[in-house]
């Protein structure tokens, strides 16, 4: 079955039931450019298919979640956010601690820059993802360790 993104959305929408969003997450999953599943926002749907997204994107392999890193640390700015724990645990289980920290000094940067205390806390929960405490600069180590809730 072949959808345009505008369907593919129309499935993905909290405002479907349940077996057409089950359609839209199978058929999203065969997506090749799965940049579109970032928080998408447009007239027609933004938030509403922000979870299934998120699920489409967990299920993505490390190599192909390298190329929208930035993306998805961004979604970490709002816990409230749909979708934004399901991204968070699949950070978590992100296997390349070197390529995710390098990712994560710019956005600590860009949150230090932005005074966006909110964003460092939510990202700080990474530092619990395996070796990113040997990946990370010190000082940003500190900085996310020092808001770190256990």
């Amino acid at each position: 079955m072949d959808v345009g993104i505008d369907t593919l959305f129309d499935m993905l929408s909290w405002n479907s039931d349940a077996e057409t969003q089950k359609k839209g997450i199978e058929l999203g999953k065969k997506v090749k450019c799965i940049s579109a599943f970032l928080q998408p926002s447009g007239p027609e749907h933004s938030k509403d298919v922000w979870e299934n997204c998120a699920r489409i994107l967990s299920g993505c392999p490390d190599d192909s979640l390298k190329h929208c890193m930035s993306g998805l640390l961004a979604w970490l700015q709002d816990m409230n956010w749909p979708g934004a724990e399901i991204i968070l645990q699949r950070l978590l289980e992100f296997r390349d601690a070197g390529f995710l920290s390098a990712f994560m000094v710019r956005c600590v940067k860009e949150a230090l820059a932005c005074d966006d205390q909110i964003w460092l806390g939510n990202m700080s929960a990474l530092i619990a993802n395996e070796g990113m405490k040997d990946c990370l600069p010190r000082d940003i180590y500190n900085v996310l360790f020092s808001r770190y809730k256990i």
